[in-house]
């Protein structure tokens, strides 16, 4: 008899537990669902206030503040070109505002790289220049400059030359890659003496960017000016001429009216030393005067 109650107990404890936590499960889903709707605490206007207050102040203090202001820049590499002269370049590259409201001065504002490029562009002279920022209001400058601005002239028409008349021809300055560059400002009076023309014969059409000549070809160039005048106290004409590019020669006029002839092959403390020698036993400056031409190339 107790086991039949047993069996007919156990049933009826188990639904009575299963309702009951039917009846927690939806109590608690019930409680949730009154948590979810309930609305988020809002916080007090004054709170947002002050926010905007502290936003509006710090975007004054970045873009408006004399503490953010670029200063005096600081030039380096500078000798050719004075630092007076790129200080003044940079400080009206900085004169002004963005939109008649930011002021270009601004440390957060001012571009570095497009300062660079306007430094390039502006002075033939510079090799390269590198302008970093220095928190919170310091501008470092720093430059390279070039010995001599080569300045490559051949006839011919090109779609990208640009128009420089020396002697009815194109001219284009040579960078150190040896590669035409516009030389849009090399032709200006206070550029001229620092300028070495050469003058292409052949009148090969030039377009910008195209590979001219080898690097060491300008350097030898540069030198020839230097050491000629040095070792032979004879000046030199800024006008040389070449008869191709691929000619491997240059060709230079003297003060005294002859030219000599220069193999860009052999190297040029040699043809230099044959010049003097044929100089101290053969050409003495009297018989110079009727010399047309003298043939270094070999």
């Amino acid at each position: 008899m107790r086991f039949l109650l047993k069996h007919i107990q156990k049933p009826h404890f188990q639904k009575e537990k299963s309702r009951f936590l039917q009846r927690r499960l939806l109590n608690r889903r019930k409680s949730r669902a009154s948590v979810e709707q309930r609305p988020a605490p809002r916080l007090p206007v004054g709170v947002y206030a002050l926010w905007l207050l502290f936003f509006a102040t710090l975007f004054y203090i970045i873009f408006f503040s004399e503490f953010f202001l670029i200063a005096e820049p600081r030039i380096f590499g500078a000798n050719e070109v004075s630092e007076e002269t790129l200080s003044r370049f940079v400080k009206e590259r900085f004169s002004g505002k963005y939109f008649d409201v930011f002021p270009r001065r601004n440390f957060f504002l001012a571009r570095p790289r497009h300062l660079e490029e306007d430094l390039l562009k502006e002075y033939p002279l510079l090799v390269s220049a590198s302008v970093t920022r220095v928190f919170p209001d310091g501008l470092r400058v720093e430059v390279t400059e070039r010995k001599k601005i080569i300045l490559w002239c051949s006839g011919g028409s090109s779609s990208n030359a640009t128009d420089s008349d020396v002697s009815g021809e194109q001219c284009f300055l040579i960078d150190e890659a040896g590669k035409a560059q516009d030389n849009s400002r090399a032709l200006l009076p206070e550029n001229l003496t620092y300028v070495i023309f050469i003058t292409d014969m052949s009148s090969k059409p030039v377009s910008i960017g195209e590979q001219i000549f080898d690097p060491s070809y300008g350097l030898q160039v540069i030198q020839l000016k230097e050491m000629f005048e040095e070792r032979l106290g004879i000046p030199l004409s800024s006008h040389l001429t070449t008869a191709s590019r691929v000619a491997n020669e240059i060709r230079v006029k003297t003060a005294e009216g002859w030219e000599a002839y220069f193999g860009t092959d052999v190297p040029l403390e040699s043809s230099l030393n044959a010049l003097q020698l044929l100089f101290a036993k053969e050409l003495p400056p009297e018989k110079r005067a009727q010399l047309a031409y003298v043939d270094l190339r070999t």
